[in-house]
Formats: structure tokens, C-alpha cells, sequence
């Protein structure tokens, strides 16, 4: 608003009943859009955020309070600097890093918040892929895979590449269910993640194979020992 507003009563003792209108509260004359404030002319000009083009400094100060109109672009007043985040541009307090570090906790909390809620999402749907045959485990494995690395650019997007691979193979080993697989997967030491996921699928494979083959050795030599039982029983009736 400006510096001394015109004092009314009514919407008539503000002149043009079109553009003001009288605050009933406050006693004093405003434009009726809201999206304007009353110049020092007593006219209705536009409101303006940081950086937009200006005439007065009520222009400015309708968005954001610490802000003057200078060489006809709103900024921030002296003692403040131009902060961005999700929000827009604000004018925080030189020095006060207050605003700057909510901010950046509350990005944390929501990172922190989000990584739990898919981790958990993921070990479970882990835990049912183990408990089905080898073709479901490698592609329970293959869906991990894929969810770990999606973690890992969401919540370490700063860190260099080769960190974020090192953690994912770290993160996606220590998330494996069956003891053998984890143990030799990271006896392997491997770096990145796609190395990691193939090398613990063909494992899983190679370990599935190898059971069906026991199994199957198992039922052969019990066939064979039943075969064996069946000709000693025969020979004793023929004699």
C-alpha cells in the first residue's frame, strides 16, 4: 500500500467506484482487484514478483515484504539476499541460514521418508520371489536391481557416478535373502551393479540346476535300489 492511504468510510469517499473500493477494517481506500495495489497517483497498478519489471515499491511488497522497486525491477532490500526453492523467490535475512537449512531438512525428511517406504516395498516383494522357483528369484532379482539403482540417483544425485554404483552394489548384496548367493556374490567384489545383479542370477541358476540334479540322482538311485529289491524277490520265488 502506500506510504499514507486514503481514509474513507464508504466505497463513494474513494473516488472510482470501479477500481477502489473501501477496506471496512482498516478504513482505508484499496483496488478492488486483488492482484493490484494503490499507487502514490491513487491509481491501480499491477503487483510484481522479484525481478519483475516495476514503478513503485508497492508493487512489490504485495508478494514479498522485504522488497523495493530499484531501476524498475523489484529486489530484495539491503540485508537481504534472493533465495529459490520450490516455492518461488524470497527475500531471507543476509547471514540467516535458518530458511536454508528447514528447507534442505524437510528435502531430507521427504528423500529419507520415501527411501523407507520403497525399500520395504521392495524386501518384501524380495521375500515372495525366494519363496518361488529359480526363473521368479532371477527376476525378483533383476526387479531389485532396477529399484536399487532408482534409490541410489534419487537420494545420492550429487555424488559422482562411481559412489553411487559402489553403493548400489553394497545396498542391493546386503539385501539378498539367500545366505550362499550374498556370500559369494560379494566374495566376487565386484563394482558396479549390473555385474553384481549377473553375476548373482547365474548363481541362483547354477544352484537351481544343481539341485534338480541331486533330486533326479536321488529318485535313480532309489529306482535302481527298488529294481534291485524286485530281482532278489524274484530269484527267491524261483527257487
Amino acid at each position: 500500500m502506500v506510504d499514507s492511504p486514503q481514509k474513507c468510510r464508504m466505497d463513494d469517499d474513494c473516488g472510482d467506484a470501479e477500481l477502489l473500493t473501501c477496506d471496512l477494517k482498516l478504513k482505508v481506500c484499496k483496488c478492488r482487484e486483488k492482484s493490484s495495489v494503490l499507487s502514490s497517483t491513487g491509481s491501480c497498478i499491477p503487483a510484481r514478483q522479484l525481478g519483475e519489471e516495476c514503478v513503485e515499491d508497492a508493487q512489490c511488497r504485495v508478494i514479498e515484504k522485504n522488497t523495493s522497486c530499484e531501476e524498475n525491477s523489484c529486489v530484495c532490500d539491503s540485508g537481504f539476499n534472493l533465495l529459490h526453492d520450490n516455492n518461488g523467490s524470497l527475500c531471507n535475512p543476509a547471514g540467516d541460514d535458518s530458511t536454508v537449512a528447514s528447507i534442505i531438512d524437510m528435502k531430507v525428511i521427504i528423500i529419507l521418508v520415501a527411501l523407507s517406504i520403497m525399500f520395504v516395498g521392495i524386501c518384501g516383494a524380495l521375500h515372495l520371489f525366494s519363496k518361488q522357483d529359480g526363473k521368479s528369484q532371477e527376476k525378483g532379482l533383476q526387479v531389485f536391481a532396477v529399484e536399487v539403482e532408482r534409490l541410489m540417483s534419487l537420494a545420492y544425485a550429487e555424488c559422482p557416478l562411481d559412489v553411487r554404483e559402489s553403493l548400489a552394489v553394497q545396498f542391493f548384496v546386503d539385501a539378498i535373502r539367500d545366505k550362499d548367493t550374498q556370500f559369494f556374490t560379494r566374495l566376487m567384489d565386484l563394482t558396479d551393479l549390473k555385474s553384481a545383479m549377473t553375476y548373482s542370477m547365474k548363481y541362483e541358476a547354477t544352484k537351481t540346476t544343481s539341485k534338480i540334479s541331486r533330486q533326479a540322482r536321488s529318485i535313480e538311485i532309489e529306482d535302481n535300489i527298488g529294481e534291485e529289491k524286485e530281482d532278489k524277490f524274484e530269484s527267491l520265488l524261483k527257487a
